[in-house]
């Protein structure tokens, strides 16, 4: 059982964000047109401040919030677990003065549209009906807008002039979400007289129409006494290699409630450690029918800091476990054993019938092999030492140089060709010294040794499945039809 676990570190709530956080979290939410329900309102709040970093500071916070919360709602609406775009600016020369720079000298209309758009991250559209301009009128205030932005961030040797519209509108709504640090006021936040802090500080704006439209409520921002941490989960995320997706509906099908899907393409899952072992009774009847076959998977399982809303898991575990599973090898998951091989298909009758025959002549020529002393020698003999493990098989040998060298391995119950190598291609296994060596991942194997390729292999290896003895009856097989052959088995390792 592959044992590797990875341990992601807790995430502290720190109490010196929390009203931002929840200010920002909710405006996002309501602009949204989501019920800011406590429940939601909660995983919301724990979305964004487990992937916050220890260091980072309240504006930075805030910022970070924005687009956390934007994920959250595509991972809570959509089932979307996407990574999302980090690349903004956390650490603009550009203090909460600024507004006062880029508002000065502008008609009181100028003032609106700045405070609904970049402040309140309302759209041009939404903006124009809540001003009563035409749209293009406000384009016009926002194209004045990005000219002083540009002006104001060239003093700041920001090097804005080479920055695109869409960029200056970010730095233009950094500026404009950038709080003054003003204590909230319950007493006249929410009520009309709170009116008056609106064009003061954007956290104060939102935290009062918040209040006064009943989104919020003064409990909702109640900063926690001490710091704490986001509850932690233990899950393992699957992943399907791409060669086969085609399997990727019968495992969504198979693992059904157990696994819920993580990946824009369907090939991978996330899953409970609570249901490792129900999904493990899955995986390995889907590896015993090929669909898909072990090596098709790999998975890791990853503890970190997570919280259950609904169907959803917020927080950073989800993406962290995909990135752990691909650092895995195919046909490894962490904390289920190896998963099978696939079962050999069932014969059709015709196909019995001839399996049937041939057995049946290949007995009795064997048989009339086995008491014919007189039989033909080995025409290349050859010595051979083996280490045997319940894994795997060293195998040492001596042959001529004239002599083709084939490979069996006994895994799972299964017969399998292994490897083999003409008199030249076996130049690759030699040690130096006259002899060869060979490593197979299987717990028995029958090496053989002919003058020439055993080209009817497959069909002695399927007669001698059959046989309640495989191995030795495909040793009897292989010498009935190939008298020049020596054939060595490895000793068989017993599990302790």
């Amino acid at each position: 059982m592959p044992s590797g676990f990875t341990m992601m570190n807790d995430a502290i709530i720190r109490s010196d964000v929390w009203v931002p956080i929840t200010i920002r979290v909710a405006w996002d939410l309501h602009l949204a047109k989501i019920a800011v329900r406590p429940n939601i309102l909660s995983a919301a709040r724990i979305h964004v401040l487990s992937h916050l970093e220890a260091d980072v500071t309240v504006e930075q916070a805030e910022v970070l919030a924005g687009i956390y919360t934007q994920d959250f709602m595509r991972r809570y609406q959509e089932d979307a677990y996407v990574r999302p775009d980090l690349a903004v600016d956390l650490d603009h020369p550009l203090p909460p003065e600024t507004r006062n720079l880029l508002l000065k000298n502008v008609e009181r209309i100028c003032h609106r549209v700045f405070w609904f758009h970049y402040s309140d991250g309302f759209s041009l559209e939404r903006t124009a009906r809540k001003v009563g301009k035409p749209v293009r009128a406000v384009e016009s205030m926002c194209k004045m807008f990005r000219k002083r932005m540009r002006k104001i961030g060239h003093s700041k040797g920001l090097g804005i002039h080479e920055w695109s519209d869409e960029r200056v509108d970010q730095a233009l709504g950094y500026v404009g979400s950038l709080a003054t640090g003003e204590p909230l006021d319950f007493d006249v936040l929410g009520t009309d007289a709170g009116k008056k802090h609106t064009r003061k500080c954007p956290r104060l704006r939102r935290a009062h129409y918040l209040l006064r439209g009943g989104v919020l409520s003064p409990r909702d921002l109640e900063v926690p006494s001490d710091n704490h941490f986001v509850d932690r989960k233990e899950m393992l995320a699957l992943l399907l290699h791409p060669d086969a997706r085609q399997h990727a509906s019968v495992i969504e099908a198979a693992l059904g409630d157990l696994a819920i899907p993580i990946d824009a393409q369907g090939n991978a899952w996330l899953v409970d450690v609570d249901s490792l072992d129900e999904v493990e009774g899955v995986l390995i009847q889907l590896a015993g029918q090929a669909t898909p076959e072990r090596d098709c998977l790999r998975g890791a399982m990853v503890s970190g800091p997570g919280v259950w809303l609904d169907s959803v898991l917020v927080g950073p575990l989800p993406l962290r476990c995909l990135d752990a599973a691909r650092s895995r090898p195919w046909g490894s998951i962490d904390g289920i054993d190896e998963l099978p091989l696939p079962l050999p298909p069932p014969p059709k009758m015709t196909q019995w019938w001839v399996s049937a025959g041939a057995s049946t002549l290949l007995f009795l020529s064997s048989l009339a092999w086995a008491f014919d002393d007189a039989g033909p020698k080995a025409q290349f003999p050859f010595s051979s030492e083996f280490d045997s493990h319940v894994d795997f098989v060293d195998v040492r040998f001596d042959v001529s140089d004239r002599a083709y060298v084939t490979i069996v391995q006994w895994k799972g119950g299964i017969l399998q060709s292994e490897s083999s190598w003409t008199p030249s291609s076996k130049g690759q296994l030699a040690t130096g010294d006259g002899r060869y060596i060979h490593r197979v991942d299987a717990s028995q194997i029958i090496v053989i040794s002919s003058p020439q390729e055993i080209e009817d292999l497959d069909a002695l290896l399927q007669a001698a499945q059959v046989d309640s003895d495989p191995v030795n009856a495909l040793e009897r097989h292989l010498l009935s039809h190939h008298p020049l052959a020596d054939i060595i088995i490895s000793p068989s390792v017993q599990v302790q």
